[in-house]
C-alpha cells in the first residue's frame, strides 16, 4: 500500500488509518472458546519526499471482513476472511489470514 518505486512499496510522509470492529457475543457456544467480529478498515500512505515522479496515489483503500480467534488445544488461533472494497492497481492483497501463537 502506498507509493512505489518500480516493483517496491516505499512508504510515504503522511498515513492515515481507521478501523471499526464488532465482537458478536453468543455467536458459539462458551465451551468452543471461540469469538468471532466482523470488522471494516479504511487507510492510506502517501507523499513521498525524494521522488515526485513516483505514482503518490491519495486513494484510499477499505477492506470488509470477518475475523475468529480461538483458544485450541495447541494454543491460540486467529482467522481473518476479508475483502476488499477499494484498492490501487498497484496494491498487494490477500483475502485469508492465518495465525498459530501469540506476539511478545
Amino acid at each position: 500500500m502506498g507509493p512505489k518505486d518500480g516493483v517496491d512499496f516505499v512508504g510515504g510522509n503522511y498515513a492515515v488509518a481507521t478501523n471499526f470492529e464488532v465482537s458478536l457475543p453468543n455467536l458459539l457456544p462458551e465451551s468452543t472458546k471461540t469469538d468471532v467480529g466482523v470488522f471494516l478498515d479504511f487507510g492510506n500512505i502517501w507523499e513521498v519526499d525524494y521522488d515526485e515522479s513516483l505514482d503518490d496515489s491519495n486513494k484510499i483503500r477499505s477492506t470488509a471482513g470477518i475475523n475468529a480467534s480461538w483458544i485450541s488445544p495447541v494454543g491460540p488461533m486467529s482467522f481473518v476472511f476479508s475483502q476488499n472494497i477499494s484498492k490501487a492497481s498497484t496494491d498487494v492483497t490477500e483475502s485469508f489470514a492465518f495465525n498459530l501463537g501469540t506476539t511478545f
